[in-house]
Protein backbone atom coordinates (compact mmCIF):
# COMPACT_ATOMS: atom_id res chain seq x y z
CA UNK A 1 0.00 0.00 0.00
CA UNK A 2 1.45 3.40 -0.92
CA UNK A 3 2.23 5.80 1.88
CA UNK A 4 0.40 9.11 2.06
CA UNK A 5 2.75 12.11 2.29
CA UNK A 6 0.83 15.26 3.15
CA UNK A 7 -2.19 14.42 1.02
CA UNK A 8 -0.13 13.41 -2.03
CA UNK A 9 0.33 9.82 -3.03
CA UNK A 10 3.91 8.93 -3.76
CA UNK A 11 4.77 6.88 -6.83
CA UNK A 12 5.10 3.25 -5.92
CA UNK A 13 6.24 -0.06 -7.27
CA UNK A 14 4.64 -3.40 -6.46
CA UNK A 15 6.43 -6.61 -7.32
CA UNK A 16 4.98 -10.10 -6.96
CA UNK A 17 8.31 -11.69 -6.13
CA UNK A 18 12.03 -11.06 -6.09
CA UNK A 19 12.36 -13.03 -9.31
CA UNK A 20 9.84 -10.73 -11.00
CA UNK A 21 11.80 -7.70 -9.83
CA UNK A 22 14.99 -9.23 -11.22
CA UNK A 23 13.24 -9.92 -14.51
CA UNK A 24 11.92 -6.36 -14.66
CA UNK A 25 15.46 -5.03 -14.30
CA UNK A 26 16.72 -7.41 -16.98
CA UNK A 27 13.82 -6.60 -19.29
CA UNK A 28 14.37 -2.88 -18.89
CA UNK A 29 18.05 -3.31 -19.66
CA UNK A 30 17.47 -5.46 -22.74
CA UNK A 31 14.17 -3.99 -23.94
CA UNK A 32 12.61 -7.46 -24.00
CA UNK A 33 9.44 -6.97 -21.94
CA UNK A 34 5.96 -6.36 -23.23
CA UNK A 35 3.25 -4.43 -21.42
CA UNK A 36 0.82 -6.34 -19.23
CA UNK A 37 2.96 -9.35 -18.33
CA UNK A 38 6.48 -10.37 -17.52
CA UNK A 39 8.38 -13.59 -17.23
CA UNK A 40 10.39 -14.41 -14.16
CA UNK A 41 14.01 -15.50 -14.29
CA UNK A 42 12.75 -19.08 -13.95
CA UNK A 43 10.52 -18.95 -17.04
CA UNK A 44 7.15 -18.83 -15.23
CA UNK A 45 4.70 -16.12 -16.15
CA UNK A 46 4.21 -13.56 -13.38
CA UNK A 47 1.31 -11.25 -12.61
CA UNK A 48 1.39 -7.74 -14.01
CA UNK A 49 3.95 -5.52 -12.35
CA UNK A 50 2.56 -2.05 -11.62
CA UNK A 51 5.02 0.81 -11.71
CA UNK A 52 3.97 4.48 -11.69
CA UNK A 53 6.36 6.97 -13.14
CA UNK A 54 6.82 10.25 -11.26
CA UNK A 55 8.43 11.72 -14.37
CA UNK A 56 5.39 11.03 -16.54
CA UNK A 57 3.07 12.43 -13.86
CA UNK A 58 5.06 15.65 -13.40
CA UNK A 59 5.71 16.12 -17.13
CA UNK A 60 2.00 15.98 -17.87
CA UNK A 61 1.25 18.50 -15.14
CA UNK A 62 4.09 20.81 -16.21
CA UNK A 63 3.16 20.79 -19.88
CA UNK A 64 -0.45 21.62 -19.10
CA UNK A 65 0.36 24.50 -16.76
CA UNK A 66 3.41 25.82 -18.58
CA UNK A 67 1.52 25.97 -21.86
CA UNK A 68 -1.60 27.30 -20.12
CA UNK A 69 -3.78 25.00 -22.14
CA UNK A 70 -5.81 23.91 -19.14
CA UNK A 71 -9.31 25.29 -19.03
CA UNK A 72 -9.60 28.04 -16.47
CA UNK A 73 -5.89 28.87 -16.24
CA UNK A 74 -5.71 32.34 -14.67
CA UNK A 75 -2.53 33.42 -16.48
CA UNK A 76 -1.96 34.49 -20.07
CA UNK A 77 -0.32 31.80 -22.23
CA UNK A 78 2.39 34.27 -23.30
CA UNK A 79 3.36 34.82 -19.64
CA UNK A 80 3.62 31.13 -18.80
CA UNK A 81 5.58 30.48 -22.01
CA UNK A 82 8.01 33.29 -21.10
CA UNK A 83 8.47 31.83 -17.60
CA UNK A 84 9.10 28.37 -19.05
CA UNK A 85 11.63 29.83 -21.48
CA UNK A 86 13.54 31.60 -18.68
CA UNK A 87 13.68 28.42 -16.59
CA UNK A 88 14.84 26.41 -19.62
CA UNK A 89 17.59 28.96 -20.30
CA UNK A 90 18.95 28.63 -16.75
CA UNK A 91 18.71 24.83 -16.90
CA UNK A 92 20.57 24.61 -20.21
CA UNK A 93 23.87 25.17 -18.38
CA UNK A 94 23.10 23.04 -15.29
CA UNK A 95 25.94 20.63 -14.62
CA UNK A 96 28.10 22.41 -17.18
CA UNK A 97 30.18 25.54 -17.43
CA UNK A 98 29.75 27.95 -14.50
CA UNK A 99 30.45 31.01 -16.67
CA UNK A 100 27.79 29.99 -19.21
CA UNK A 101 25.14 29.89 -16.51
CA UNK A 102 26.40 33.13 -14.97
CA UNK A 103 26.01 34.83 -18.37
CA UNK A 104 22.45 33.49 -18.63
CA UNK A 105 21.57 34.76 -15.14
CA UNK A 106 23.05 38.18 -16.02
CA UNK A 107 20.92 38.29 -19.18
CA UNK A 108 17.70 37.30 -17.36
CA UNK A 109 17.86 39.64 -14.38
CA UNK A 110 15.68 42.76 -14.33
CA UNK A 111 17.61 45.62 -15.96
CA UNK A 112 17.31 47.72 -12.78
CA UNK A 113 19.02 44.87 -10.83
CA UNK A 114 21.89 44.26 -13.28
CA UNK A 115 24.50 45.85 -11.00
CA UNK A 116 23.39 43.74 -8.02
CA UNK A 117 23.55 40.58 -10.19
CA UNK A 118 27.04 41.52 -11.39
CA UNK A 119 28.12 42.00 -7.76
CA UNK A 120 27.36 38.36 -6.89
CA UNK A 121 30.45 36.51 -5.64
CA UNK A 122 32.21 34.24 -8.13
CA UNK A 123 30.29 31.01 -8.64
CA UNK A 124 31.77 27.52 -8.33
CA UNK A 125 28.52 25.62 -8.91
CA UNK A 126 25.59 25.58 -11.31
CA UNK A 127 21.92 25.02 -10.58
CA UNK A 128 18.93 23.32 -12.17
CA UNK A 129 15.50 24.76 -11.44
CA UNK A 130 12.64 22.30 -11.00
CA UNK A 131 9.55 24.49 -10.61
CA UNK A 132 6.15 23.43 -9.39
CA UNK A 133 4.32 25.07 -12.29
CA UNK A 134 0.87 24.21 -10.97
CA UNK A 135 1.59 26.45 -7.94
CA UNK A 136 2.51 29.50 -10.02
CA UNK A 137 0.82 32.60 -8.61
CA UNK A 138 0.95 36.35 -8.97
CA UNK A 139 2.85 38.31 -6.34
CA UNK A 140 1.04 40.59 -3.94
CA UNK A 141 0.59 43.95 -5.70
CA UNK A 142 0.85 45.70 -2.31
CA UNK A 143 4.49 44.59 -1.98
CA UNK A 144 6.37 47.85 -1.51
CA UNK A 145 9.92 46.50 -1.47
CA UNK A 146 11.52 48.16 -4.53
CA UNK A 147 13.73 45.14 -5.18
CA UNK A 148 10.77 42.78 -5.41
CA UNK A 149 8.03 44.97 -6.88
CA UNK A 150 7.10 44.65 -10.53
CA UNK A 151 8.37 47.31 -12.91
CA UNK A 152 5.80 49.45 -14.72
CA UNK A 153 3.74 47.30 -17.09
CA UNK A 154 5.10 43.95 -15.83
CA UNK A 155 3.34 41.22 -13.89
CA UNK A 156 5.21 39.74 -10.92
CA UNK A 157 4.90 35.97 -10.42
CA UNK A 158 6.00 33.66 -7.61
CA UNK A 159 7.03 30.12 -8.51
CA UNK A 160 7.92 27.50 -5.87
CA UNK A 161 11.05 25.71 -7.06
CA UNK A 162 13.37 22.90 -6.07
CA UNK A 163 16.96 23.85 -6.82
CA UNK A 164 19.44 21.09 -7.62
CA UNK A 165 23.05 22.18 -7.14
CA UNK A 166 25.84 20.82 -9.33
CA UNK A 167 29.60 20.88 -8.80
CA UNK A 168 30.79 20.03 -12.27
CA UNK A 169 28.49 17.27 -13.50
CA UNK A 170 27.83 15.90 -9.98
CA UNK A 171 24.76 16.74 -7.90
CA UNK A 172 26.03 18.09 -4.60
CA UNK A 173 22.92 19.54 -2.99
CA UNK A 174 19.34 20.71 -3.17
CA UNK A 175 17.40 23.64 -1.82
CA UNK A 176 13.90 25.07 -1.97
CA UNK A 177 12.99 28.59 -2.96
CA UNK A 178 10.26 30.70 -4.46
CA UNK A 179 11.44 32.32 -7.66
CA UNK A 180 10.25 35.85 -8.33
CA UNK A 181 9.78 36.45 -12.05
CA UNK A 182 8.56 39.54 -13.88
CA UNK A 183 6.85 39.18 -17.25
CA UNK A 184 6.38 42.00 -19.72
CA UNK A 185 5.91 41.91 -23.50
CA UNK A 186 6.44 38.14 -23.67
CA UNK A 187 9.78 38.18 -21.80
CA UNK A 188 10.43 36.96 -18.27
CA UNK A 189 13.09 38.50 -16.06
CA UNK A 190 14.27 37.29 -12.68
CA UNK A 191 15.17 39.01 -9.48
CA UNK A 192 18.85 38.72 -8.50
CA UNK A 193 19.99 35.07 -8.40
CA UNK A 194 23.45 34.64 -6.89
CA UNK A 195 24.87 31.14 -7.26
CA UNK A 196 27.88 30.39 -5.08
Amino acid sequence: MPTNYGGRRRPFARFQSGATALCLCLCLATGGCTAGSSTTAFGASAATTAVRSPIADSTAAESTVAGSTAAGSPYPPADTAAIRSAVDAVNAAAGGQVQAQRATLNALVLPRSASAQAACPPATTTIRLEPVYQDLRTADPADTDPASSAPEGATAYLLPTLITIFTGPRITGTDLTTLRLFVSDGKANTSVLCVS
